[in-house]
């Protein structure tokens, strides 16, 4: 038996401005490396991304693995080009600082807890006033049934059960 072996190409294109695409996808390689990084198997990857192929996945996780010193070129170059982006939107005033990011999500927090706060006081209060609701209606049923209140419901207390 002869076996035909044959090189795969690696499924990665590039989108034009300095990022990898897995396979035939919108799918980028740092998006891949970093699950992976993060311990998710190759099929919990293609389940994260369900565009992918699991063949693709297993070829560019197979090229990253052989080619370390290549991803993380690839990877410091992308950060850095993320930096300058981001500088130059929060110079812009299109997006805030993380100075600014930090305290708006203070702000956020304290407005969420404080409304956890009151929903937790309508709960307990609207409990208590449901409570009471449900103990008068018992104590009407009872009443209308002859038993007062604090009596065993099905007659556990009639005579000769003793």
């Amino acid at each position: 038996m002869n076996l035909v072996l044959e090189a795969i190409p690696v499924p990665l294109q590039d989108d034009g401005h300095g990022g990898l695409r897995v396979g035939k996808t919108r799918v980028s390689f740092d998006s891949v490396w970093h699950l992976y990084q993060q311990a998710a198997s190759p099929a919990e990857i293609v389940q994260a991304f369900d565009t992918l192929n699991p063949a693709d996945v297993y070829a560019v996780l197979a090229w990253a693995l052989r080619h370390p010193e290549v991803v993380d070129v690839y990877l410091r170059r992308r950060e850095e080009e993320a930096a300058e982006l981001r500088r130059k939107l929060e110079e812009a005033g299109i997006t805030r600082s993380p100075a600014e990011s930090t305290q708006l999500k203070e702000k956020l927090m304290m407005r969420w807890n404080e409304q956890q706060r009151q929903r937790a006081s309508n709960v307990n209060t609207a409990g208590s006033e449901h409570a009471v609701v449900l103990e008068r209606d018992e104590d009407e049923r009872r009443r209308a049934r002859g038993r007062p209140r604090g009596s065993a419901p099905w007659g556990a207390n009639w005579p000769g059960r003793e």
